[in-house]
């Protein structure tokens, strides 16, 4: 066999260098040799070490420069591998040295013989020669039934660009012992090459490079290629050109055994037969140009791609005059942002000097795991009293495959500075009564006022009762379950009365017999056999049983008989008649006794204890507050109304209340949190639609969203009919269960019968339940209604690079329904036709 044959010659190769190349020692114990780490195969990288024995593990040994005609030498690591230990005197000291690998990259451009140069190894003033030694490196035929390629992009590339670079390995056959060659891996001076992290730890492969065995995954499938069928192995690279002008790629390689047939070994069993394949790419030039000059904007840092995002975020939004300022900024892409940087924020495009103090330099970024998303945070000054926002920042980069570069910005950050009135990042503007002027919309950012807002407290005990959900749910479960029990109950008695009836037909059979069978003992046989005779199958009639016809045979026998005369039935007889009268009084004893009633002991888990620690809370966050009403300072104002909003959550969270509700909807709004008022107010209306300061406060709201952004107000979530409309869900839950009970106990009959005049009470109950049922199983709770949290952008995919499907950020407070869910992200509908995707988190459901 081809394959075995050349086995042998890689081993022979081997012998000669450790064999054929005597050692020559500069002091005793010290020796070294070449030695091959693998088979020589043209095109095929293979490893070279030189092997010294006898040395200590310190310094480090240099490597030896080899330079041999026709093959490409590449100098690898120095690796120490310990020698034997010895412990003399109850101390352990090392004896006899180590051993010193030195390995080499080596590639052959053709087959033959090579001549690799005597050499030595100097560690400090030890020397160790190395003699030469022949190298034969084989080649290797080719077959179809392999091909190996590297796929570039078939375009100019750019000084910063990251791209795809795709591996392709095709297979016809199972293959072995692989061995890939691949130069754009160790290409690091020109190209920077990324490896994904592997999506399944199961598909990867190792691929030679000169800093040692890369693990590469792979994606599998089937191709047909000039009319044949290959499994496809495709290693995805992430590639970034570090240098401009034309790059060419050494041709890949990959050098594997495939079965050819099969064989049988020594003992005759039959054996796959292999041989030794090499498949080889052509040499490849890659195309790298800088980016242009002409039209670069001032914010341009590097970043070279065709889709990214920046956004900001300001540790505050009230700051003291001159008080530092932390700025995270985050810059998103579909590509590794290892090399992209952040441009000087105090130049163009960046903060205003008149107005910031930012360093010239920024910090280094933070990388996220898939390197797609960098992080920068600086620390800024706020320098001017009038300063009202972080202006937008810009960010440029050059998009290859328009050629052009691209400007983006992030969104203002509203900013209040001491002296000024308190604004959040999404907070609304109500102009002055009279001023004549339009309202700004939710998404400017100017001073808030809150003029025309119902900013008062709910009326003391308004959703402070103890009516929790426990409760409540007790309080149905009762009203359908005691009726019930009330019913069985009855009805049970009912049929204890038949069941009593029975019984005393049964004591008065029994007694009956018992008397017969004592007035035997002194009646004569014949009086008395007639009378047990009748009276036995009486008593087995009343507890449905049968009587034994021999007994009976046996009973009027002893009655009739001529020898009988006057005499008593014989007490034999008598003895087994008295011993049937126990077992039967026992058995009716058992089978007979009152039945205990199924007693429905309905335990409401009382909820007091909580209500109470609850009613506690409500009365620190109405303290909380108030205080925030009559604080003057506005960023205390403002933090006041913030604590209040965390203390009416607590409440809300224990115990629903429309009316704690719309006072978590008020506090927020006071704190500037859009996206928690309108998610508060249209909660309490869905636990009551009839409370006006939730309907007016929304409202509010609603009027100062872009025009394009407000749902109708004739909406499906707020035109009911009848109860629907005035009715809240959980009082149509006790209406329903109390119409439940009145019907129930109308029918039960509690004096042995029912009484029909009752009857109409019943159907009325009966038909009210049913309405309330249905209503409640037909209601549509608008399930998938959501609201905006914190201002996010609507984009056309669900990726953070897709492009933007309105111009501007959805502000904090936008009200709109959720389509779908892919991972993170959420397909949502709004006002008329505008739709898009939004993050997941930046969104949160009505109903809870």
């Amino acid at each position: 066999m081809r394959g075995a044959r050349l086995v042998w010659v890689a081993a022979l190769a081997t012998l000669a260098f450790v064999l054929g190349a005597p050692t020559v020692r500069a002091q005793p114990g010290a020796q070294g040799r070449y030695q091959l780490g693998s088979k020589a195969f043209v095109g095929a990288p293979f490893v070279l070490a030189i092997v010294v024995d006898g040395l200590e593990e310190q310094p480090t040994p240099k490597l030896p420069s080899l330079t041999v005609p026709g093959l490409e030498i590449i100098e690898g690591d120095a690796d120490f591998r310990g020698g034997f230990n010895l412990t003399v005197n109850g101390r352990r000291v090392q004896g006899g040295g180590g051993t010193w690998v030195l390995t080499y990259r080596v590639t052959a451009e053709k087959a033959g013989l090579f001549n690799l140069p005597a050499v030595n190894v100097t560690q400090g003033a030890t020397t160790v020669p190395i003699r030469g030694g022949n190298l034969e490196v084989i080649d290797l035929p080719t077959t179809n039934d392999m091909k190996f390629a590297v796929t570039l992009p078939q375009r100019p590339v750019y000084i910063g660009e990251t791209f795809p670079v795709e591996l392709e390995w095709l297979l016809r056959k199972n293959p072995q012992d692989q061995q890939f060659g691949v130069p754009l891996l160790n290409m690091d001076t020109t190209l920077s090459v990324q490896v994904p992290t592997p999506t399944n730890p199961r598909q990867v492969l190792e691929f030679a490079t000169d800093k040692g065995q890369q693990k590469l995954g792979f994606e599998q499938d089937r191709v047909t290629r000039d009319g044949l069928t290959y499994d496809r192995f495709r290693f995805p690279l992430q590639v970034t050109a570090r240098k401009a002008g034309p790059i060419v790629i050494p041709p890949a390689s990959v050098v594997v055994e495939l079965e050819i047939g099969q064989g049988r070994d020594a003992f005759g069993f039959p054996v796959a037969r292999t041989d030794t394949f090499r498949a080889t790419d052509v040499q490849r030039t890659l195309d790298v140009r800088p980016v242009p000059e002409t039209d670069k904007p001032p914010s341009f840092a590097g970043a070279v791609g065709s889709s990214y995002s920046i956004s900001a975020r300001a540790s505050r939004s009230v700051v003291q005059l001159g008080e530092p300022l932390e700025l995270e900024i985050t810059v998103k892409s579909d590509q590794r942002l290892d090399t992209v940087n952040l441009p000087p924020l105090d130049g163009p495009g960046g903060l205003p000097k008149a107005k910031f103090a930012a360093p010239a330099d920024a910090p280094v970024g933070e990388l996220s795991d898939d390197g797609k998303q960098k992080t920068w945070k600086v620390s800024v000054q706020v320098t001017a009293a009038d300063t009202t926002e972080i202006p937008g920042l810009a960010f440029a980069y050059f998009d290859p495959a328009k050629a052009t570069y691209q400007t983006i910005h992030s969104e203002p950050i509203a900013l209040s500075v001491k002296g000024g009135s308190v604004v959040g990042a999404a907070q609304v503007v109500g102009q002055p009564s009279g001023s004549g002027a339009p309202p700004p919309t939710a998404e400017s950012s100017s001073v808030l006022s809150l003029a025309g807002v119902d900013l008062a407290l709910s009326p003391p005990g308004a959703g402070g009762g103890p009516m929790g959900r426990g409760v409540l749910w007790a309080i149905v479960a009762a009203l359908y379950l005691a009726p019930l029990a009330l019913l069985g109950l009855a009805l049970a008695r009912r049929r204890g009365a038949s069941r009593r009836e029975e019984v005393g037909e049964v004591k008065a059979a029994l007694r009956a017999l018992g008397a017969e069978i004592e007035r035997a003992r002194q009646a004569p046989a014949k009086d008395a056999a007639i009378a047990l005779s009748r009276c036995l199958s009486t008593t087995a009639r009343a507890l449905g049983r049968t009587v034994d016809d021999k007994l009976i045979a046996r009973i009027e026998n002893a009655g009739f008989a001529p020898d009988a005369k006057g005499e008593p039935l014989p007490s034999e007889l008598r003895a087994e008649l008295a011993n049937l009268l126990d077992t039967w009084t026992k058995d009716a004893r058992r089978g007979g006794g009152r039945g205990a009633a199924a007693a429905l002991v309905l335990i409401v888990a009382t909820a007091w204890p909580g209500a109470a620690r609850a009613d506690e809370a409500l009365t620190a966050a109405r303290g909380a507050y108030q205080d925030a009403l009559a604080a003057t300072e506005p960023a205390a104002k403002q933090r006041a109304f913030a604590t209040a909003a965390a203390a009416f959550g607590r409440v809300v969270a224990a115990r629903p209340s429309a009316a704690v509700y719309t006072d978590l909807g008020n506090a927020a709004l006071g704190a500037g949190d859009l996206g928690a008022a309108v998610l508060a107010y249209r909660r309490a209306m869905a636990l009551d639609r009839d409370d006006g300061r939730a309907r007016r406060n929304l409202a509010w709201v609603r009027s100062r969203l872009p025009a394009e952004l407000r749902p109708a107000s004739t909406s499906a979530t707020e035109t009911l009919f009848f109860f629907h409309a005035a009715w809240s869900r959980d009082r149509r839950l006790l209406v329903g269960a109390f119409a439940f009970a009145v019907a129930i106990l109308v029918l039960v009959p509690w004096r042995g019968a029912r009484r029909r005049s009752l009857t109409p009470i019943a159907v009325i109950g009966g038909i009210v339940w049913a309405t309330m049922t249905i209503s409640l199983v037909v209601e549509d709770r608008r399930a998938s209604d959501a609201v905006v949290m914190q201002a996010a952008e609507l984009r056309t995919a669900d990726s953070a690079v897709a492009p933007v499907a309105r111009a501007t950020p959805l502000p904090a407070g936008t009200e709109l329904t959720i389509g779908e869910r892919r991972g993170d992200w959420v397909r949502v509908h709004l006002a008329g036709t505008l739709s898009g995707w939004l993050p997941a988190g930046a969104v949160e459901r009505v109903a809870r």
